[in-house]
């Protein structure tokens, strides 16, 4: 008895908060729901987390190339700090839990502070993005940006030594287009100076050639292709060292590795070996009758083959405002570089939804050049993946490429009276223009802005046919106040975090 009675003190000590802050009550479903003691508890809170501090070596606009710590503290005066996320370059790193008890009146610490590691080894020169995150107890969200640029900066000369080390001829690497399980061999070229040592590191470039990072542990001479290779070109870096400094040279990367096709294929193709091109082998035509392969997939069919796409000829990975349509170009060459003429290109796609299945779109043809063009139709995240199968039967593709789709959510707002009087009530409402919707529906963020930030003082559930409504009380006198909805990203909904189009003002009077 004595815990219900705390839970529905608690309970009534919320509620009173409410009040005081002037959200209205509300009969739709909010965000931040809790169930204690068979009562039903609503958080609402307007307060935003904020960083007290960022600092270390790794939170500089050019870091130190190596392993740096970013330092930061962190505050909120409502809920309290529920965790702290670090993502470099969009992509989520680690994840710090403050410690929340949901039953306690604050449910989670006031403040927090830690430290992250950020090793730029493991990035590619150039510049990359960071971002802290924190959400407090009410999933109420503040984040902190940096650009950093990544630079391999040369050792100090020492001015008694001889000359630094200079490539004569650029490091090279031998082979043609690899295939997994192909062994490729560097060769450092020519150097002056003297007393200088060889470090070796093999890189793992994109399709084209560009934004290439160092393979972990590929130090050697050699190097084996290996499946996670494969759609990547291969580069070969030599860095010459000596008292008076060092200095790097890179080969020319490799066309993009090829999938090692099965013993079981019959189907020619050109291969090149010790850096030189056979002539391309036109496909051995069926046999009378058809064969187990089916016909020939374009001139030449072939099983070893790159495919590329990129949208807007660009990215693999592009977000999309909503409602937009996306051109998405590509190219299907053999592995001799030739290209691959009236080739049939399946195009397939799978929402960004848990469980969800790769379902078969539509078909593109290539042209003379090899190249394929298709629009991506206005539509929710997605993976679009391009598919080539080198005969019309073959139960398995030669190659395939995806391009990922992250579509901005799209919601509506109005509000309703637009001119109010103070202790009088305005309700908003609106709804998502994304589908599908799940049955739980999706939680919406109403912000205002106040003290120039964005502020969350509601956060209704929509129903399954993603419409909302929330209902605020003014409190705080007369006043202009502007406001727009944000969605949260959530794992049922296949949009990324998006804003209503347009902000709506309410003036309040007194």
């Amino acid at each position: 008895m004595r815990d219900g009675s705390t839970a529905q003190r608690t309970a009534r000590r919320r509620q009173r908060s409410s009040s005081r802050t002037g959200i209205g009550a509300n009969k739709d479903s909010y965000a931040n729901e809790e169930y204690w003691q068979g009562a039903v508890v609503h958080l609402v809170d307007p307060s935003l987390p904020t960083f007290e501090s960022v600092t270390g070596e790794g939170w500089k606009a050019e870091p130190v190339d190596g392993k740096d710590s970013i330092e930061y503290a962190v505050r909120d005066s409502g809920a309290g700090v529920r965790e702290v996320r670090f993502y470099v370059d969009g992509v989520l790193q680690t994840t710090t839990a403050a410690g929340c008890v949901a039953e306690r009146l604050v449910p989670c610490p006031a403040t927090a502070s830690g430290s992250f590691l950020l090793d730029t080894t493991k990035l590619s020169e150039g510049q990359h993005d960071l971002e802290l995150r924190v959400d407090d107890g009410s999933l109420n969200e503040e984040s902190n940006q940096l650009a950093i640029t990544v630079r391999r900066a040369p050792r100090p000369i020492d001015p008694t030594a001889g000359g630094a080390p200079v490539a004569v001829s650029n490091a090279s690497l031998s082979g043609g287009v690899p295939a997994v399980g192909d062994q490729l061999h560097g060769s450092r070229g020519t150097w002056s100076g003297t007393g200088v040592s060889f470090a070796y590191q093999w890189m793992r470039c994109s399709g084209y050639g560009t934004a290439c990072f160092a393979i972990p542990g590929a130090t050697a001479l050699t190097y084996t292709a290996a499946a996670d290779d494969i759609g990547h070109a291969l580069q070969f870096c030599v860095t010459g060292s000596n008292s008076g400094g060092s200095a790097t040279s890179c080969s020319v990367p490799t066309p993009p590795v090829v999938a090692r096709p099965s013993s079981s294929s019959t189907t020619p193709s050109s291969i090149e070996t010790a850096g030189r091109a056979t002539e391309p082998t036109k496909p051995t035509p069926a046999p009378s009758g058809g064969s187990e392969r089916g016909q020939p997939n374009g001139s030449p069919a072939a099983d070893r083959v790159v495919l590329t796409a990129l949208a807007n000829n660009r990215w693999s990975t592009m977000k999309v405002k909503f409602g937009k349509r996306v051109p998405i170009s590509g190219r299907l060459i053999a592995a001799n570089g030739a290209p691959i003429v009236n080739a049939i290109v399946n195009v397939q796609t799978r929402a960004a939804i848990p469980g969800a299945a790769v379902a078969d779109a539509t078909k593109v043809v290539t042209d003379a050049s090899g190249r394929f063009t298709y629009v991506a139709a206005a539509g929710p995240s997605r993976l679009i993946r391009f598919a080539y199968r080198s005969y019309s039967a073959d139960t398995s593709f030669a190659d395939t490429t995806d391009v990922q789709l992250l579509v901005r959510a799209g919601v509506t707002i109005k509000a309703t009276p637009r001119l109010v009087h103070n202790r009088h009530a305005t309700v908003f409402r609106g709804r998502l223009l994304g589908r599908p919707i799940a049955k739980r529906g999706v939680v919406i963020d109403l912000q205002v802005f106040f003290r120039n930030k964005w502020r969350t003082f509601g956060a209704p559930r929509t129903d399954k046919a993603g419409k909302y409504k929330f209902t605020y009380r003014f409190m705080a006198g007369a006043a202009t106040w502007k406001f727009r909805a944000r969605v949260r990203r959530e794992t049922s909904y296949p949009y990324i975090e998006g804003y209503s189009a347009k902000t709506v003002k309410v003036k309040v009077v007194g």
